[in-house]
């Protein structure tokens, strides 16, 4: 029995943010209609190479648990036949751009005196008021716009993206949060409502200590590139072969790594505590830097893990695929029919677990 089989969507969107969120719905038993132009459909369905039996692999990452319907919104026939399917629906999730579906009345103020119990799920850039409400919001311009690459990357000079389109999944897991939280409010007011959802609030959101060390000094963050700004040694270190990842959050876990590295600089005044450290960082990553170098990454992961002192290899999917962790938990996995690659759901319930994953 699934969480939320008595839920009904319909999605409207493309690309991510969108169907990232309605395939965490679907992933909890919720029935989701997704709405595909009969000529055009999603644009991920094009996105590539990489294919998988001729179907894009970013398209077939974002729409399982979903079944597909073909209408074209500007056909009045068409719109007649999702005006009906709203008669059964929950939830209407669009990432149309602001003002698009209004002329096709099609909008929240158009349908909700005749849906009152419909919570429609509004995603775009910005949100639906503002200077930017208009302008397009692709992750990268987000992220750009948004802060997170200005403290992303090795320098200021070369700000980075994140690897993948994150401001696009989190608004994703942000609407999903509020969909849920609105369906629940619904149990008791009897009333639908309008969720307006912006990939740019998302991400400021997110920004957390980082944003807040700056509303309360007004000095401007700048990039640590895979360093930590507040503790020290947290990074990443060359071995003789290859990087790794070193994770000391404490004095106690400090202790311990020097007492691994053979060193007494758990005795220095300038490492002593945390607060010294951040101060002395680049003479105590110099040391720290110059000691890894003379043994491969393996001897260090395998003597600092036996001192409990926090590390891991930086893996690549391959890498990944082999490691135990992600294989006692079946991380990458087949959907239900045995052959078309997945990622499994994060989320695990004891009474209600999640078994379906199918590509419609």
């Amino acid at each position: 029995m699934s969480l939320l089989r008595n839920i009904r969507i319909i999605d409207l969107s493309r690309v991510l943010a969108g169907p990232y969120c309605t395939q965490v719905l679907g992933d909890l038993g919720a029935k989701v209609m997704k709405i595909e132009h009969p000529e055009l459909g999603d644009e991920t369905r094009h996105w590539g190479p990489p294919f998988f039996n001729g179907e894009s692999c970013y398209f077939l990452s974002t729409n399982r648990n979903k079944k597909i319907t073909e209408l074209n919104l500007k056909n009045a026939r068409d719109r007649a036949k999702l005006i009906s399917m709203l008669e059964k629906a929950d939830v209407l999730v669009e990432n149309f751009r602001v003002g698009y579906l209004e002329k096709y009345l099609l909008d929240y103020n158009s349908l909700k005196k005749k849906f009152p119990k419909l919570i429609y799920c509004s995603i775009t850039g910005f949100g639906q008021s503002g200077p930017y409400a208009k302008k397009p919001g692709y992750d990268l311009l987000i992220q750009a716009l948004g802060g997170i690459m200005s403290i992303t990357g090795p320098n200021e000079k070369t700000p980075i993206k994140v690897g993948v389109a994150i401001t696009d999944i989190t608004t994703g897991l942000y609407a999903v949060i509020a969909i849920l939280s609105a369906i629940l409010e619904r149990q008791k007011s009897k009333k639908g409502q309008h969720i307006d959802l912006a990939l740019f609030d998302t991400q400021v959101s997110w920004l957390a200590h980082r944003a807040i060390n700056y509303l309360a000094t007004g000095k401007v963050e700048k990039t640590y590139g895979n360093d930590h700004p507040t503790i020290v040694p947290y990074g990443v270190f060359q071995a003789k072969d290859k990087p790794f990842a070193i994770a000391v959050g404490n004095d106690e876990q400090f202790r311990k790594f020097c007492g691994a590295l053979g060193v007494d600089w758990s005795a220095d005044k300038r490492f002593k505590t945390n607060p010294a450290r951040v101060k002395n960082r680049a003479v105590l990553c110099k040391k720290i830097s110059f000691l890894l170098k003379k043994k491969p990454r393996n001897f260090w992961l395998k003597r600092l893990d036996g001192s409990d002192v926090p590390c891991a290899p930086i893996n690549n999917f391959a890498d990944l695929a082999r490691d135990p962790q992600q294989k006692f938990k079946g991380l990458f996995m087949k959907m239900s029919d045995g052959k078309i690659p997945c990622l499994k759901s994060p989320m695990s319930f004891s009474r209600t677990p999640i078994k379906k994953y199918k590509i419609k």
